[in-house]
């Protein structure tokens, strides 16, 4: 018979703390863009929500992941939204052409709500002044009877002056203190047009802190919408204000500060980010994925049996790593490497994994550097290697 007793408690304990260490331990450190997509709403109002446990970093209405009415189109990944963003920022936003306008566009927005708001800050003010006196005239309290009567009274009037306090100063922005500059929008630009280049996987620590700050500023409000019939999703920005923080009061939709944008369902596979396939592109055609002689001479007799020879075969091997470090499909290989997508999938099964593996272990300096991301021999690895 099996020993059926129950573990102690400090047992029971120290295993179950090993047990949540080591799942923790293995998730990967990939944010998908998390600092433009924290602040994402459904068209409904209710946050999105990220399923962290899903490479791609799929995101839904928090509403529908609790089994609510609001269910999306189709399930739409934080990677290809945050290129969506990145997009219209780049083109739009940070274009230095338009840059006047964005800023007269906020300042005229501002001077209008804040003419919108002036009757309830008058309001609230009177009512301030009303309480304090009521305060004023409210007899100090003695320890007697009446004292918790009048103790009551005086802490009803206070919660109520802190209350409208509160309101008061909700109501007010102060003016915009720091436009968008031009050094400020080509800097921007530049950085929006490298994390295109990287995604799917954008890291924090790749982001310059003050970036981060600055595109939470530009975009304190996002709201996504699906349409099954169209398919097509829908983008509305919010245009805040740089230096001047979270937006608390959100303009009516009407606003020319909220920006609408139409993209239709993102492509399958590698398409769904052709920034950085044309980057890879880019890598290939500088030749960073060149081998050279002493790394050919350790993978040559693997291609010796192919009908190509000589250069059409170390090219080949190269396509295969290009293929491996950055999951291009072999369909859409560099024009380096123009009519060897046939030769490099009839390999691919056979050699590659190999190959890869003579590489890392007695390859050169460069190219055992270049691996180095590579932790997985499976095909599917996508992107193990971003765009720099």
């Amino acid at each position: 018979m099996p020993d059926l007793r129950i573990l102690d408690d400090d047992i029971f304990d120290r295993l179950q703390e090993r047990y949540v260490n080591e799942r923790r331990s293995k998730k990967v450190d990939n944010c998908y863009g998390r600092f433009i997509t924290a602040s994402l709403r459904c068209i409904c109002g209710a946050p999105m929500h990220m399923n962290r446990n899903s490479r791609s970093g799929v995101i839904s209405c928090s509403t529908a992941v609790v089994g609510g009415e609001c269910q999306p189109a189709w399930p739409l990944s934080s990677a290809e939204t945050t290129r969506s963003i990145l997009t219209i920022l780049r083109d739009e936003i940070f274009d230095p052409e338009r840059r006047a306008d964005w800023n007269n566009m906020i300042c005229h927005d501002w001077e209008m709500r804040m003419a919108a708001v002036d009757p309830q800050r008058a309001e609230i003010t009177a009512e301030l002044e009303r309480i304090d006196n009521a305060v004023k005239l409210t007899p100090e309290p003695v320890f007697d009877d009446l004292a918790p009567g009048i103790f009551a009274v005086r802490n009803r009037l206070e919660m109520e002056q802190i209350d409208l306090a509160e309101k008061l100063d909700a109501l007010y922005e102060p003016p915009p203190p720091n436009l968008l500059r031009a050094d400020e929008v080509e800097r921007l630009r530049n950085a929006c047009a490298r994390m295109i280049t990287r995604l799917p996987e954008i890291h924090l620590r790749d982001v310059d802190e003050d970036v981060k700050r600055r595109l939470r500023e530009i975009l304190p409000a996002i709201v996504l919408a699906t349409d099954l019939k169209t398919q097509r999703y829908e983008i509305r920005m919010l245009l805040g204000v740089p230096g001047a923080g979270t937006t608390r009061i959100l303009p009516e939709a009407s606003s020319p500060r909220w920006i609408v944008r139409s993209f239709p369902k993102p492509a399958k596979g590698a398409l769904r980010f052709p920034d950085t396939v044309l980057a890879q592109h880019r890598r290939a055609e500088r030749g960073e994925f060149a081998i050279s002689d002493h790394d050919w001479e350790g993978i040559k007799h693997l291609f010796m049996a192919s009908h190509r020879k000589g250069a059409d075969a170390r090219l080949v091997a190269e396509a295969l790593i290009f293929h491996r470090l950055t999951a291009v499909p072999l369909s859409m290989l560099p024009e380096r490497y123009y009519g060897l997508a046939e030769e490099a999938c009839l390999r691919l099964r056979k050699v590659s994994a190999r190959m890869m593996d003579i590489l890392r272990s007695r390859g050169s300096n460069r190219m055992r550097t270049l691996l180095e991301p590579f932790k997985s021999t499976s095909a599917h690895h996508v992107y193990a290697h971003p765009a720099p």
